[in-house]
């Protein structure tokens, strides 16, 4: 993580004084590959962190500061280009990678501990033995007492805790052969995809339907950012209510609201709500799914974190690479309406795969 910020602030400042294009394609390039490091191993050590029944409102907290830097970033860094020409930018988010890498340098490394359920029967008469009074002639021992008496303490009361399998290494193949790995996979793909999709074409769609300006524009976009904000409230619903249940709900919702955000109007602003629905149900698809894959590595031992945040990131990537180019294609043969349509009927179609099939 710390190798990951200090490539981004050098990646970065690289972009700001690059002349040609292939050095722009490197400084990309480096920059990807810093900030999928930084992103993967920052959420590996929350996994590691917090039990996995608090991970939702976590992961949750943690998508909400990523929208709060998306919403900001792109007003911010127009200012600067404006006023202080085309390198202030970079300069800047150099400079604030930079304090950032500084802060990693203090963070810990977390400590593996074993998150132990405290109301579990086990622990309850473990303080049960530790609080019970002792007769008069056990409350003083000398030293020919034993410490361990003969067989177990809980020999009685049930058997002990079933171990983890800490000892057995959880590889990126073995983990792609769990099913509920593959369906959240899945399901990353298309919620960025769909995502993603909608952010080159809407602003195509509000320019020849109703001739809105840039600044139109990026205040109904505001419509979409906005509601992801709700993300750590999306965690502790889905930690409530079952992860699967709140994304297949989110899913259901952009299905269903995608085509109303296409339908003729007379009146722009008649989009806002649905673009505010079609948000909060984005978040509603991909936040339940970063608990879900880590509570898979917390059953098999642990120890994965950061392969398995791996594998969400190149999801998310995948999804993000193939949904602008199809919604561009989509939008050029049948308009903006037929994309969203296309989307609902994707979304349908592959539902029942990512979330009924075997998701356990």
């Amino acid at each position: 993580m710390i190798f990951g910020m200090f490539g981004l602030a050098m990646s970065t400042t690289f972009f700001g004084i690059a002349t040609t294009y292939w050095q722009l394609v490197i400084a990309r390039v480096a920059q990807g590959c810093a900030g999928g490091a930084s992103w993967t191993i920052g959420l590996g050590m929350l996994a590691d962190v917090f039990p996995p029944h608090k991970l939702g409102v976590v992961m949750g907290t943690v998508l909400a500061a990523n929208t709060l830097g998306f919403t900001i970033g792109p007003a911010l860094g127009g200012l600067l280009y404006q006023y202080h020409g085309y390198a202030a930018p970079f300069i800047f988010c150099s400079v604030l990678a930079f304090f950032d890498f500084l802060a990693v340098c203090w963070i810990a490394e977390p400590t593996k501990l074993s998150h132990v359920d405290p109301t579990s029967e086990v622990i309850a008469h473990a303080h049960t033995l530790e609080s019970a009074p002792s007769p008069a002639h056990e409350r003083f021992t000398d030293e020919r007492t034993p410490l361990l008496r003969d067989g177990p303490i809980l020999s009685h009361h049930g058997p002990p805790p079933k171990p983890t399998n800490s000892d057995t290494k959880i590889t990126m193949w073995s983990l792609l052969q769990r099913w509920t790995i593959l369906s959240c996979l899945l399901a990353t793909v298309l919620g960025s995809s769909i995502f993603s999709g909608i952010e080159p074409t809407l602003p195509i769609h509000l320019q020849d339907t109703f001739h809105a300006d840039a600044s139109t524009v990026g205040l109904i976009f505001m419509a979409i950012v906005i509601p992801t904000f709700l993300s750590p409230l999306v965690g502790l619903a889905s930690d409530r209510f079952g992860r699967k249940t709140i994304s297949a709900a989110g899913t259901l919702l952009v299905a269903l609201v995608a085509p109303l955000i296409a339908l003729p109007s007379k009146t722009l602003w008649l989009i806002v709500p649905p673009l505010m629905v079609f948000g909060l149900a984005s978040s509603m698809i991909t936040t339940p799914l970063l608990p879900e894959m880590g509570e898979v590595v917390h059953e098999l031992g642990g120890g994965a974190y950061a392969t398995v945040y791996a594998l969400y990131n190149m999801a998310y990537s995948i999804g993000m690479l193939v949904g602008p180019v199809i919604a561009g294609l989509l939008i050029d043969k049948v308009g903006f309406l037929g994309e969203m349509c296309a989307f609902t009927a994707c979304l349908l179609a592959a539902a029942p795969v990512a979330y009924w099939a075997k998701w356990a």
